[in-house]
């Protein structure tokens, strides 16, 4: 399958606002447990409680077919003055396979290096195959690193 370059309506792509925080946490916490992951709202995803202090950037997709749900998330947090971590990306089940997820890597890359960083890297689990693999294709490299985050098992990296 060909990556999207862009959303087709009735997708679109928008920062996060402060009225979605209901929603982006629902759909968050909704897909870790599919996979059998817990939210951590005292760790890991403490976060989303004040996304505008935490995150560089969180963006979502939303469907205006319906009503403007959200369906994807994005973000980024600065780790030092070069190096970011991509966070929090998470497509609705019903969307995945459609090329959503490379689309959503490719812009979290060209923002990351549009706001001067020169490497990217992210923590996941090993239960979240359909992430890895797309890391692997887009670049990313495993490395011997322990996570941050009780629920991961890997890090991995990309120069950008």
């Amino acid at each position: 399958m060909m990556a999207m370059t862009k959303l087709d309506p009735p997708l679109f792509l928008r920062p996060a606002n402060k009225g979605d925080d209901a929603a982006i946490k629902a759909l968050i916490y909704r897909i870790l447990r599919e996979y059998g992951l817990e939210p951590d709202p005292e760790g890991t995803d403490q976060g989303l409680e004040n996304r505008a202090e935490f995150f560089t950037l969180f963006d979502v997709v939303e469907d205006r077919d319906r009503d403007g749900a959200i369906i994807a998330t994005v973000g980024l947090v600065r780790k030092s003055q070069k190096v970011c971590e991509l966070v929090k990306m998470f497509a609705d089940r019903s969307y995945r396979g459609r090329g959503l997820g490379r689309f959503l890597l490719d812009h979290a890359m060209d923002r990351a290096r549009a706001l001067g960083f020169s490497r990217m890297e992210l923590e996941t689990a090993s239960q979240l195959v359909e992430a890895i693999g797309l890391y692997r294709q887009a670049g990313f490299e495993e490395l011997p690193a322990r996570p941050e985050a009780a629920r991961c098992d890997k890090v991995m990296a990309k120069t950008l």
